[in-house]
């Protein structure tokens, strides 16, 4: 998704937020920032915790859907938001906005068997 917000403006990130105050699990903040961003739906049992990592004062937790999504579906169900610009379908590396989502698209696409 190419963000259209500061930080990094009009660069392309994975999708992400915090965990609200409460009961939410990673899986269900994952499921609710991912439709906010994207509008795409999909179910907290659906997705998995891939990597986790420390960053400054809050911790970084990145997941994964069970199931590959239909590029053009994805595609289809996107309409552009202040926040969000644009989505694509990443199917090779390329420099994210941030080095931590960087270093989980390679992580995915290494997974895949792909060379990067």
């Amino acid at each position: 998704m190419k963000r259209g917000v500061a930080p990094e403006q009009g660069i392309y990130a994975l999708p992400g937020g915090y965990v609200d105050d409460g009961d939410e699990s990673a899986e269900a903040a994952a499921c609710r920032e991912l439709f906010e961003e994207t509008q795409i739906q999909i179910s907290p049992s659906d997705v998995f915790v891939t990597h986790t990592e420390r960053h400054d004062d809050h911790l970084l937790i990145f997941t994964r859907h069970r199931n590959i999504l239909d590029a053009g579906d994805v595609l289809k169900q996107f309409t552009p938001t202040a926040e969000v610009t644009e989505v694509s379908v990443q199917t090779s590396l390329v420099e994210l906005a941030f080095p931590s989502h960087t270093a989980v698209l390679k992580q995915h696409i290494s997974s895949r068997g792909a060379k990067i």
